[in-house]
């Protein structure tokens, strides 16, 4: 029906249908589907094309200027940029959880079958604002999510205090910059960081096995092992707010007794290799089950890596410029590697990879948007007439991609040498060129580690960004003059908090 009327359906998504002018140079409508959602705007012959589909179609509601899209409300402002913001959901949604003090300090218990379902519904809300909406919560979002189906009252918390955070700001959402056409880039700001996703357990031996008396945890070693166990260490042992901090490990060889909680509380033996038992003892003293415990348990069984990156349009003054240029973040994701990385390098090289996968998507729907006939078999070429940016704070990387012309004889490992391969030959065929900007100026950090999130939020309120040490200080001083809150933070130059 649309063809019908001159539009052209997208090649790049097939939900997206584009009405050019005679000469398809020059766009003259869009139509988006989404559902049974549809968005467009265009010029006076497009409105006109709605005015013959509105009759021959009974629709709901049909509204201009301000509306719901997909459960998103879109908001033009008068300096031509629009808010896509989901505060109605924000507020009538997203509920903490209710949860008194002393469960509170219990962290490391694991949650009961009530507390899982309730995190589950709350994670669900938040990871479907964190996906349309809000990239500053992505990453706390996605690493809460890898907790299932064993999360801790710790995780509620954490939990807690995204939906807290939202709620501070619930208008907070993305900004589609007025960018001409002409000028309008499409780049990718990636991330990673290594060694802090993965399982919740450190070890899971289908042939160990724990036997519970009515004093104690035992846990039974029938595999020789090296390390000393952890009773966080494997799944169906005691709570650990439960029992006293000594264990008991007994050998063929000896006994010896210990704290599990120690910094060296796992540690190699003096054996070599070992087998026998690890005896906990319940306890209800108070001061004992009370004593904060070490996360360290937690940490060693993190063995992936959690990579993110931001897609955005940009001003092409952004590549040069060393003012603030206006960007829209136009999409976005938090995600744990799919392959263990040896190093930061392999992981951040892995998340660039990744992004640049889903830059060139946008790459050819900005193009084929332009008015460009793209050829799929001949893709990479067509768009070389469109540059784009990859941004990384990772300086190895840089220096890898941009100054290393022989990678397998620099970088040790062989497989992060065939990615950077594989990388670097990418962005020669597709025009690419990879910029380096230092930690405090980088905003995709938020997507992939616990971390304030408060100079993303920043650009997102303001829809600016710089690649350049200038224009950071130029956004941080907008930030001092609105006074604007965004939780302690550590950015050189915030004066709200330095």
């Amino acid at each position: 029906m649309l063809e019908s009327r001159g539009y052209r359906k997208s090649k790049a998504d097939p939900c997206l249908f584009i009405l050019y002018d005679d000469n398809q140079t020059k766009i003259e409508g869009l139509i988006a589907l989404a559902t049974d959602d549809m968005i467009h705007g265009g010029t006076e012959k497009h409105w006109s094309n709605m005015e013959w589909l509105k009759q021959q179609y009974r629709m709901g509601k049909y509204t201009t200027g301000s509306g719901k899209f997909t459960g998103k409300m879109v908001e033009p402002a008068d300096d031509g940029s629009i808010l896509i913001h989901q505060k109605h959901y924000i507020e009538e949604k997203i509920n903490v959880i209710k949860i008194d003090k002393a469960r509170k300090r219990q962290r490391y218990s694991q949650c009961t079958p009530v507390e899982i379902n309730q995190l589950r519904t709350l994670l669900g809300g938040l990871s479907w604002v964190a996906k349309e909406t809000r990239p500053d919560i992505a990453g706390k979002v996605a690493i809460l999510q890898q907790t299932m189906p064993n999360p801790m009252i710790k995780d509620i918390v954490e939990a807690n205090q995204v939906a807290e955070e939202l709620k501070r700001k619930p208008d907070l959402g993305i900004r589609i910059q007025p960018i001409p056409m002409e000028r309008l880039r499409v780049g990718v700001i990636t991330d990673a960081s290594w060694g802090n996703a993965g399982e919740r357990y450190l070890e899971d031996s289908k042939k160990d096995y724990w036997e519970e008396t009515k004093t104690s945890w035992i846990r039974h070693h029938v595999l020789p092992r090296r390390l000393l166990f952890h009773p966080g260490a494997a799944p169906g042992g005691p709570d650990l707010h439960t029992i006293s901090r000594r264990r008991t490990t007994t050998t063929s060889m000896s006994t010896s007794s210990d704290e599990w909680d120690g910094k060296d509380g796992i540690r190699e033996r003096q054996e070599q290799q070992w087998t026998g038992r690890t005896t906990f003892i319940k306890s209800t003293i108070e001061e004992e089950v009370n004593r904060p415990i070490n996360e360290r348990f937690l940490q060693l069984a993190r063995t992936h890596s959690q990579g993110g990156y931001l897609l955005v349009y940009y001003d092409a003054n952004l590549e040069v410029s060393e003012q603030l240029e206006m960007m829209t973040i136009a999409a976005w994701k938090s995600y744990k590697l799919k392959r263990c990385t040896v190093n930061t390098l392999s992981a951040e090289c892995q998340s660039m990879i990744q992004g640049i996968g889903n830059l060139h998507w946008h790459r050819f729907l900005l193009t084929e948007i332009s008015g460009g006939r793209l050829n799929l078999d001949t893709w990479e070429q067509e768009l070389h007439r469109l540059p784009f940016i990859a941004v990384t704070d990772s300086k190895s990387l840089y220096d890898t991609v941009n100054k290393c012309r022989n990678t397998s004889a620099h970088i040790d490992d062989k497989r992060t040498a065939i990615d950077l391969t594989i990388l670097k030959d990418d962005l020669e065929k597709t025009k690419g060129q990879v910029r380096w900007v230092c930690g405090t100026n980088m905003i995709s950090d938020p997507l992939t580690k616990k971390m304030p999130p408060g100079f993303l939020q920043r650009v997102m309120k303001f829809g600016k960004w710089s690649l350049t040490e200038t224009g950071h200080k130029k956004l941080l001083e907008i930030h001092a003059l609105f006074n604007i809150k965004c939780g302690p933070c550590e950015f050189q130059g915030c004066k709200t908090h330095h």
